[in-house]
């Protein structure tokens, strides 16, 4: 039987790397050794030294998909900012009156999450002390937002590519885009030197074994 296709060692089988390796708030642990898991079903290392190169290939991949979770989770908090361009109206229009609808009480509280405009515009039309029930009051926030509000905030959410192209460069700015592609070329240097090494490796085991083979014969 070959190397190649003996037990695989125990360390990385069991998620053992896995554990050692820094996972911020917010990822999944379960998915870098499924990556890992991945990474190992392709090299199938042998040893102590390839099981680190292997690792080595998989935090690499790791932080290219971490770098596209970054961007995009900028881009998502951008979308709850009302000071930002790709503030979602929308988004925040309807959410603002899930809130008051659960808690009626928050509604001061739901009105920092949309734009001075729309905020005004309800507290304007909206005001607690204008209704004498508080049903009344939610069926007049309720119709303001959805009749008067919502139509336009989703107008404006329909432009066309152009406009929402300026919009996204505002977060993806020629220094943040700089930065993505100056750490995607460190990145790919490292995994491209640990495949490197891992084959030189494995080629030199093979070549080892493949003479002890003739030798005993």
């Amino acid at each position: 039987m070959s190397d190649r296709n003996r037990k695989r060692p125990n360390a990385l089988k069991h998620g053992a790397f896995a554990r050692n390796i820094c996972i911020l708030p917010g990822e999944d642990s379960r998915e870098f050794e499924k990556l890992l898991a991945e990474q190992r079903e392709e090299w199938k290392p042998q040893g102590p030294t390839e099981v680190d190169k292997v690792l080595t290939i998989a935090k690499c991949i790791w932080r290219k998909r971490r770098t596209q979770r970054f961007l995009a989770a900028k881009v998502e908090g951008c979308s709850y900012d009302p000071a930002h361009p790709l503030f979602d109206e929308a988004r925040s229009l309807t959410e603002a009156y899930f809130m008051v609808k659960l808690a009626p009480d928050n509604f001061d509280k739901a009105l920092l999450c949309l734009s001075s405009a729309h905020a005004e515009h309800l507290r304007e039309k909206c005001s607690r002390h204008l209704f004498k029930s508080e049903s009344a009051w939610l069926q007049a926030i309720s119709e303001e937002i959805h009749t008067v509000l919502l139509p336009k905030a989703e107008c404006s959410n329909g432009l066309p590519a152009g406009p929402l192209i300026d919009r996204a460069a505002q977060v993806l700015t020629r220094e943040v885009l700089e930065h993505e592609l100056a750490m995607e070329e460190r990145n790919e240097r490292i995994m491209d030197a640990a495949i490197r090494s891992l084959i030189q490796i494995q080629a030199l085991k093979e070549a080892r074994n493949s003479t002890a083979r003739l030798a005993q014969k």
